[in-house]
């Protein structure tokens, strides 16, 4: 070590599920050199695994901040961390000696520039924007992507401690930290981008009666890297826990943070605007705890499962044009949970009127039996329906809302379906990566570091091949037209299937203004 470890005392706050695998590997590391890590934590039962391990816990964050000289931070939102650093720098204005503060969180850049700038006040102490990359289990193995931006002599100094807790650093070479929050977007765009097309791949796989198993190992030998494979295998398998992984809720903050990110310069995420929406959805149906990839429940809908409110609407309003229905509250499928029969309940107990309740799908027989007991005591009507799986949707316009009626649901099948299904999944990453590279030159982010980043968090062949290509590269490689032939093959395939591909849907928009430009060019 540079230092003797009387001269570097080091802190961390934080000890979230990627604070706590940091914490744990950074005091090993600084066990196995005589030293020790003090921590300290807003709810104090998170320290107690770690204190095990022989850390020191601060009585107080005025305790540490007292007794180190090296402070890292890991929360969990933009206001945790303006909380906590409001707190820090005062704690420490009037501390003579240096104290580097080291935020690993994932927070917005104009965060980022903000607390930068309140600890630039006093000029003896330093600030290092360090967010990582890595599920929870990564961190644990100190098997985490580390992005480091600020003074160059600050991050060489602490390069050893990096090392403890990641496989890689990526240095952006730069002191606007604002640099690395922007990056650290691109990079979970990614990743969120990745969670959606897994999920539109599964929940296509599914409709079509593909085994999970062989797209699984499809994923393992195209794409073998530990976000995707880990992803896929939690998809595959139904697991909406959050342990190990990461929520809903906290998905929602970080996608918003891209989508603002992109707006502030001009760029477009379509696949980011599907995910949060889709996240949006979940968040709605309460299952905010849930691990984000939790969004092929919203998948398994079909486009009938998403477009069935709007028809619903259409067809009440044809068969009760007088407006004597007008009051009708129409549910679905994916929108009823306890929550949402509780709300419908007390709606119908405070009406004066008689309400129609709809529902449109497939309803869990306890919960259908459920609301149709309770409301008939209230004297309001229920309409179970099926909605078909058939292009022709005319059926379910022209339901009957009086009584119980059923549609039959028919389920089209194909067994040459392994081809479009793969090729899903390679056009959809190809379509993230380029919004990726897209917003990165907007920002100023250098691209090299961006093909790094894919080197190191997603060593795939057909990502890294694509990252790296120059246009006249790219056009030797598969022209727009060529490309346009099999994305429109594959949408095709997934309209008829009934399965929602939004990712390729936007992909083919944007290969139709990129043939406009070819055929320019050509010109």
């Amino acid at each position: 070590m540079a230092q003797t470890t009387q001269d570097i005392r080091i802190g961390w706050i934080g000890l979230g599920e990627m604070g706590y695998g940091m914490a744990k590997s950074l005091h090993s590391y600084l066990a196995s050199h005589g030293s020790h890590l003090t921590v300290w934590n807003r709810s104090p039962g998170k320290t107690d695994a770690i204190k095990e391990q022989g850390a020191h816990v601060a009585t107080s964050i005025e305790n540490l901040a007292s007794t180190s000289n090296v402070i890292f931070t890991s929360l969990a939102n933009d206001a945790a961390v303006e909380n906590v650093y409001e707190q820090l720098v005062q704690l420490t204005s009037k501390v003579q000696e240096q104290i580097i503060f080291v935020d690993t969180s994932t927070i917005h850049p104009t965060t980022a520039t903000k607390v930068s700038q309140l600890v630039a006040a006093y000029p003896q102490h330093r600030y290092l924007q360090c967010p990582v990359f890595g599920r929870p289990d990564r961190a644990h193995a100190a098997q985490l992507v580390w992005v480091a931006s600020g003074d160059s002599a600050t991050i060489e100094k602490l390069q050893p401690y990096f090392g403890s807790m990641s496989k890689n650093t990526i240095d952006l070479k730069t002191t606007d930290v604002s640099k690395a929050s922007s990056f650290k977007l691109m990079g979970n765009f990614f990743v969120v981008g990745t969670i959606e097309l897994l999920a539109e791949g599964f929940a296509l796989a599914e409709k079509v009666d593909i085994d999970k198993n062989a797209m699984l190992q499809f994923i393992e030998s195209f794409f073998p890297t530990p976000s995707w494979i880990g992803y896929s295998q939690k998809i595959a398998a139904g697991s909406t826990e959050k342990a190990g992984g990461f929520p809903v809720t906290l998905g929602l903050k970080d996608v918003g943070h891209m989508r603002t990110l992109a707006a502030d310069h001009g760029a477009t995420l379509p696949t980011a605007d599907i995910a949060y929406r889709n996240l949006e959805k979940l968040k709605a149906q309460g299952k905010g705890d849930q691990d984000w990839s939790s969004i092929i429940e919203v998948l398994r809908e079909g486009p009938e499962g998403q477009n069935s409110c709007r028809l619903l609407a259409r067809g009440i309003l044809r068969l009760y044009p007088d407006g004597s229905c007008a009051k009708a509250i129409i549910n679905f499928t994916s929108l009823i949970n306890d929550a949402a029969i509780e709300t419908s309940l007390r709606c119908a107990a405070t009406a004066q009127e008689q309400i129609v309740f709809v529902e449109a799908g497939t309803l869990r027989p306890e919960l259908s039996l459920r609301l149709q007991k309770e409301l008939a005591d209230l004297s309001h009507a229920m309409s179970t329906c099926s909605v078909p799986s058939l292009v022709d949707q005319t059926p379910l316009e022209q339901l009957n809302c009086s009584g119980s009626s059923v549609v039959a649901r028919t389920r089209l099948t194909d067994s040459h379906i392994s081809k479009p299904s793969a090729s899903y999944t390679i056009i959809s990453s190809t379509s993230i990566l380029s919004e990726t590279v897209n917003i990165a030159r907007k920002s100023g982010i250098d691209p090299q570091h961006l093909i790094s980043w894919v080197d190191a968090f997603l060593p795939v062949p057909v990502l890294m091949g694509y990252c790296g290509r120059t246009d006249d590269e790219a056009r030797e490689n598969m022209t727009v037209g060529m490309a346009t032939k099999d994305v429109g093959c594959v949408r095709h395939w997934t309209k008829t299937k009934r399965a929602p591909t939004p990712v390729t849907d936007a992909f083919c928009e944007n290969f139709a203004i990129a043939k406009e430009k070819e055929n320019e060019h050509s010109g």
